[in-house]
């Protein structure tokens, strides 16, 4: 990762919910204190990822959660204390702050795509350096954002939530920016309910979170099987 000093032109951003409400929708997979694990193993799998990144001078995390803040600073990220009632006002924040001190990019990925890659986040950016103030990488279902490159920070407000992707491209298109989307495999699976679980396992990828779902113990799904 560059390190010059007092110069940010691409920052990373990690929106993270409270673990006290992370993956609900998993819970007839996994307990409470296993979710809470399972998202703290896809937080640092993007982390490694990110940090691995040239074309990115800074990572930071967007959260309120003391363990999730913790965390990020024993990884020497940076911390964005989120005082906002959604994420997307957190970003917003984030994104006007990062604009204040210069950055020209801010690349939004959420905490739970623990199998992307520092190539595929190096496609975002080649992305970027071809003339495209907004990149979208959707989700494997093609109606959710799981990644969103600005540049600059501000380009448009985020609209992540149901639909989002489809609402990017329109912010994009409200603020006169020419959009463009990646298709990244890797990227595009995101944690979120038991298939998603299965999808992964099934892809056996090296990833902390991988080894993390292959040590809970076996329940039998209405979905499946987690073993």
């Amino acid at each position: 990762m560059n390190k010059r000093l007092g110069y940010t032109r691409t920052c990373a951003v990690i929106p993270m919910k409270d673990l006290a409400v992370a993956k609900q929708r998993l819970s007839g997979m996994l307990s409470t204190g296993e979710r809470r694990h399972l998202s703290l193993e896809m937080l640092l799998d993007v982390i490694t990822t990110l940090k691995r990144v040239d074309g990115l001078d800074t990572v930071a995390v967007i959260s309120r959660d003391p363990h999730v803040m913790d965390l990020a600073r024993t990884w020497n990220v940076r911390v964005f204390q989120d005082t906002e009632s959604c994420v997307n006002a957190a970003l917003a924040v984030t994104a006007r702050i990062l604009s204040t001190e210069g950055c020209e990019t801010m690349l939004v990925v959420p905490g739970d795509v623990p199998l992307t890659t520092p190539a595929e986040i190096e496609k975002i950016l080649e992305t970027r350096d071809t003339g495209f103030p907004v990149t979208l990488v959707p989700d494997r279902r093609r109606t959710g954002t799981n990644a969103l490159s600005c540049s600059p920070p501000t380009a448009i407000t985020p609209c992540f939530g149901q639909h989002s992707l489809m609402r990017h491209q329109k912010a994009a298109k409200d603020a006169g920016l020419t959009s463009t989307v990646l298709e990244l495999p890797e990227l595009g699976l995101d944690i979120d309910v038991p298939e998603d679980v299965l999808a992964l396992r099934a892809r056996k990828g090296q990833s902390r979170t991988y080894e993390f779902l292959e040590a809970v113990p076996a329940r039998t799904l209405r979905h499946g099987e987690l073993r």
